[in-house]
């Protein structure tokens, strides 16, 4: 359902249905090949962990900047951070009251920003993982039983902007 390059680019994290993350690793000792084909492949993708933790889909992933945490939210609601150097679990956050669908940090990593069914963005502040904002204004008429398409860089910007009026 999701999946996150880390910005080092080692690392891949995929988010799937059956309630687990998994951490992927870009293994450089591998000798390239490719199936059925003359051309080599140019990389090779090991599994490096698995992050069990929630108890349903898993619905977003989101590194922070420095790949320093990583965050998973799903269906259950929850929004778990990982450290993004170990993949332990550092905090779980049980603030939404709906299917938790959306997930980013922003770039200099203060805070962290989720968005749910139950009709809330709610912003987390990193420090202590203390709810910095709940904004419900703009999503009360907002059905609460769709995915929604996330905003992601400045080339959708406008585009999502023009959704949410």
């Amino acid at each position: 359902l999701a999946v996150r390059f880390s910005h080092s680019g080692r690392y891949l994290v995929s988010g799937s249905d059956d309630t687990v993350a998994v951490v992927w690793e870009l293994d450089e000792s591998a000798a390239p090949t490719s199936f059925g084909s003359s051309e080599p492949a140019l990389e090779h993708w090991r599994m490096h962990r698995r992050l069990p933790g929630h108890t349903s889909d898993v619905t977003d992933i989101s590194w922070s900047e420095s790949d320093t945490y990583l965050a998973t939210v799903g269906l259950d609601s929850l929004v778990i951070i990982w450290s993004g150097d170990t993949f332990d679990r550092v905090r779980t956050i049980r603030g939404h009251h709906g299917f938790v669908k959306g997930v980013a940090f922003d770039p200099t990593e203060l805070f962290l920003a989720t968005s749910s069914d139950d009709r809330t963005v709610k912003v987390w502040r990193t420090h202590d993982w203390g709810l910095e904002a709940s904004i419900s204004d703009p999503f009360r008429s907002s059905p609460s039983s769709t995915f929604s398409t996330a905003c992601r860089g400045h080339r959708t910007a406008n585009s999502c902007s023009r959704r949410m009026r």
